[in-house]
């Protein structure tokens, strides 16, 4: 049986990282949203509304028990127009807590990074995101194997260290 977000989130008790690599997902929820987005410019950023409170409150939750959560998205420049959507809807997640930093893949190019988009809980746990090439996730590759989570912890840290918090990050 896959773990659910909540259940995976909840295991942590120092941080949550998010690596994102891709440039477009299709997660059916969002989809709708992004194409609202791209007809009339409509956005959802109320961390407390219908769209966004299960997520903020999984969040919020893990910073209560005293857990980090932080996102890092690397991304191709010029942007793709549904990063210019993500980036814009990441106020959400800022105002839930959420920690979000971006970083240019050309800033990247000399640090080794993984292959796949991956949550690590506590440096000691990893779950891939098992995304096709479309952007449909597959479900997850849940790891504990520490010499693997060493390894994620260290790319993890050197792409944190360099990329760009999300209030300094321009689009381009």
């Amino acid at each position: 049986m896959q773990p659910n977000w909540a259940d995976l989130i909840g295991t942590a008790n120092e941080h949550a990282r998010h690596l994102e690599l891709r440039d477009r997902y299709l997660v059916p929820d969002e989809e709708v949203e992004f194409q609202a987005w791209r007809g009339d410019g409509t956005l959802d950023v109320d961390p407390d509304g219908d769209g966004w409170s299960r997520w903020t409150g999984i969040v919020r939750s893990a910073l209560n028990r005293g857990c980090s959560v932080q996102r890092l998205r690397i991304v191709s420049e010029p942007v793709t127009e549904y990063t210019r959507w993500l980036h814009a809807i990441t106020a959400a997640n800022i105002a839930a807590g959420e920690q979000v930093r971006w970083l240019p893949r050309a800033m990247a190019r000399d640090l080794l990074i993984p292959a796949e988009d991956l949550w690590l809980f506590d440096d000691h746990t990893v779950a891939f995101n098992e995304l096709d090439g479309d952007g449909n996730s597959h479900g997850w590759d849940l790891r504990t194997d520490p010499p693997l989570a060493v390894r994620m912890c260290v790319a993890w840290s050197e792409l944190w260290d360099r990329a760009i918090p999300h209030e300094k990050y321009e689009i381009h």
